[in-house]
This record gives structure tokens, C-alpha cells and sequence, in this order.
């Protein structure tokens, strides 16, 4: 009787197959990539807008305060209350009467 020989063949490797993958990972991670780095972009812009948005306001806000101390800084208006409030001036001095 003859003895049966079983030979055990080494698998090969199919490169075909690994390059084909690596290169469908490879686009796979790419479009995630771009659709991450596009709504990142997106998101910073309208972060921008909104700061800019912000920033316009405020500046409208300082100029109404700034016309605001300049009305309340005004001489004629100080000398007014002061002569309400039974102030006197003299030689553009504010000088309280006997009190």
C-alpha cells in the first residue's frame, strides 16, 4: 500500500486584491477628509460673521456712548445744573454759595 503524501501549499498572496483595497481605503479616507475640512470651513466662516456681526454692533454702540459724553460734558449744560443746584461760577469756576 502506498502512502498518500499530502503536500501543503503556501497560500499566495493576491496583490491585486491588497492594492485594490488599500486604494479604495485610501478614496474612502479621502472624501471623509474633504466633507470633514468643507464643514470645518463652513463652520469657521459663519463663526467669523457672527464676530464680525458683533463687532459692528458694539462699535455702533460706542459711538451712541461717545455723542453721549459729549452732550453731558457740555459747559452750558454743567453751568446749568450748577446754577440749579444754587451753584455760582465764577472765572469758569464752580463755586458753591454759602451753604
Amino acid at each position: 500500500m502506498a502512502k498518500h503524501v499530502i503536500v501543503k501549499k503556501r497560500k499566495k498572496i493576491r496583490w491585486s486584491g491588497l492594492v485594490g483595497t488599500v486604494f479604495t481605503l485610501a478614496l474612502l479616507l479621502a472624501f471623509g477628509t474633504q466633507v470633514f475640512v468643507r464643514t470645518m470651513n463652513q463652520s469657521l466662516a459663519n463663526d467669523i460673521q457672527d464676530i464680525e456681526n458683533q463687532v459692528a454692533q458694539i462699535k455702533t454702540e460706542n459711538e451712541a456712548v461717545k455723542s453721549e459724553i459729549l452732550a453731558l460734558q457740555d459747559t452750558n449744560r454743567v453751568v446749568a445744573i450748577a446754577a440749579e443746584a444754587g451753584l455760582k461760577a465764577s472765572e469758569n469756576t464752580v463755586t458753591v454759595r454759602g451753604e
